[in-house]
C-alpha cells in the first residue's frame, strides 16, 4: 500500500459513505423540479443550521426562565456596571453596588421627575450622561 495506511483509507471510506448517505437522503425528499443537487444540499444545510440555532436558543431561554431572578440580577449588575462612569452613575455610586439588595438600599425609588435634569443634558449630546 505504500504511502496510505489503513487509518487514512478508513477515514476516506467513512467520508465517502457519509456523503453518499447524505445525497441519498436529500434526493429522497420531496422537492421542486427546479432544485439541483447543489441547491437541495444548500437548502438542507441552511435548514439544519437554523434548526440547531433554534434548539440552542430555546435551551438557553428555558434555562433562563428556570433561574429568572438570577438572570434579572445579572442583567441589573451589567447595566449598573455599564453606567457606573456616567454623571448619574458617579452621583449614585453605581460602580460600588455588588448585588440587588445594595442597589435597593442605596438607590431611591424614582419617578420621571428624578431623571428630568439628566434628560436635558442628553439633549446637548454630552457624553457619559
Amino acid at each position: 500500500m505504500g504511502f496510505l495506511d489503513l487509518g487514512a483509507i478508513m477515514a476516506v471510506f467513512t467520508l465517502v459513505l457519509a456523503f453518499t448517505v447524505l445525497v441519498v437522503h436529500i434526493r429522497s425528499k420531496r422537492r421542486s423540479e427546479q432544485h439541483t443537487l447543489a441547491t437541495s444540499f444548500l437548502h438542507f444545510a441552511l435548514y439544519n443550521m437554523a434548526a440547531f440555532t433554534g434548539w440552542i436558543l430555546r435551551r438557553r431561554f428555558e434555562n433562563d426562565t428556570k433561574n429568572c431572578s438570577h438572570v434579572q440580577e445579572k442583567t441589573l449588575m451589567k447595566i449598573l456596571k455599564e453606567n457606573s462612569d456616567t454623571v448619574y452613575g458617579r452621583e449614585y455610586k453605581l460602580g460600588q453596588v455588588n448585588n440587588k439588595h445594595e442597589f435597593v438600599a442605596n438607590h431611591p425609588l424614582t419617578f420621571y421627575e428624578h431623571y428630568e435634569p439628566y434628560i436635558g443634558k442628553w439633549d446637548c449630546k454630552c457624553k457619559s450622561m
